[in-house]
């Protein structure tokens, strides 16, 4: 900075005496030619305004080409510090991997469990139930140690197995949700408990519960916008589809409904070409019926206007065969 300020003051200085010497030599020409001296009053030296207006240009002309300079100079040094940070973001961002990837590995090693494994056995839509078989492995073992497992207010004691495992079934509320579950292992009298992750929903792998695949392009003409494209329902289950029905919405209206028992069973592209406002949306009514009487009733939305006054009314519900709504996810995010 202290640099900047001692060329501008040099420069301002340099024109300063310009102008001096300027108006000194001028008139120091005009005194001769007062005394006589000089016959001629006309001189090659020039007027001091225009001495000063060439000087001001001059100045001018290099502190712009200084400036721009400066500043060209001061972009490649932010550059330069923005490329220092984002890479200096980017060894962060490893080194926090890595050091997450350390506590998972030092928690791991840490842990009893080696490994764990659960499938459903069994099931009864009509109790809403569901068995499920766990299979716990550890790193190190007794004859006395004793193994037991709780998932929600449930715990049962596992057995060993003749591969070295300890197994147990456990049934429980096909609707219900766990996040973790929990195994106790006890070697004496020193008792180890220790959470695993169990982030389930048990009935997505019992029911054919759609979960769209979708692409759709949109052209804007004439105030109106025309969606079209395919999507496929990619029921889980689709054996244990008996009928799909379809039903297109805009505004809050119903467009047209039509049977999809086919392309849903067979996972089959759905074509969908519609016209709308430029700002309109499109939802779409999937009611799935299973085989065991349960019915799907999900909607979604395949185009979402950006007019903030615009509601989404989403939704996911399930209704048992005798029609009793057993579970509803008004927020049900989709996955366009």
């Amino acid at each position: 900075m202290s640099g900047i300020i001692l060329f501008l003051i040099f420069t301002f200085a340099i024109g300063v005496a310009i102008i001096l010497v300027s108006v000194h030599a001028y008139n120091k020409h005009l005194d001769k030619v007062a005394k006589g001296e000089i016959s001629d009053a006309h001189t090659r030296l020039p007027e001091p305004r225009a001495t000063a207006g060439i000087t001001y240009l001059i100045i001018i002309t290099v502190l712009s080409v200084f400036t721009v300079t400066g500043i060209s100079a001061a972009n490649g040094r932010i550059q330069s510090i923005n490329n220092s940070i984002n890479e200096l973001k980017r060894e962060l961002s490893s080194v926090n991997r890595e050091l997450l990837n350390l506590q998972a590995q030092a928690e791991k090693s840490n842990k009893l469990v080696s490994d764990y494994f659960w499938e459903i056995v069994d099931q009864d839509l009509t109790d809403k139930t569901a068995t499920l078989k766990f299979s716990v492995g550890l790193k190190q073992y007794s004859d006395d140690t004793t193994v037991s497992l709780s998932l929600g207010n449930q715990t049962i004691p596992l057995k060993r197995t003749a591969s070295g495992s300890f197994s147990g079934q456990l049934t429980t509320g096909l609707f219900d949700f766990y996040e973790l579950l929990t195994v106790q292992i006890t070697e004496g009298t020193l008792t180890t408990i220790e959470t695993e992750d169990f982030y389930q929903n048990l009935f997505w792998d019992l029911l054919p519960m759609p979960h769209q695949e979708c692409t759709l392009t949109a052209k804007y003409a004439w105030g109106k916008q025309t969606c079209s494209g395919s999507y496929r329902l990619a029921c889980n289950s689709p054996e244990k589809i008996k009928q799909v029905t379809l039903t297109y919405f805009s505004g809050g209206k119903e467009l047209d409904s039509f049977d999809a028992t086919k392309e849903a069973k067979e996972n089959l592209p759905i074509t969908v070409k519609k016209t709308l406002p430029t700002n309109g949306d499109l939802a779409i009514r999937a009611l799935i019926l299973t085989t065991d009487g349960y019915q799907i009733d999900q909607m979604i939305y395949l185009v979402i206007p950006s007019s903030p006054d615009f509601h989404e009314d989403s939704y996911e519900r399930i209704y048992d065969a005798g029609g009793n709504l057993v579970w509803e996810n008004e927020k049900y995010a989709d996955i366009f």
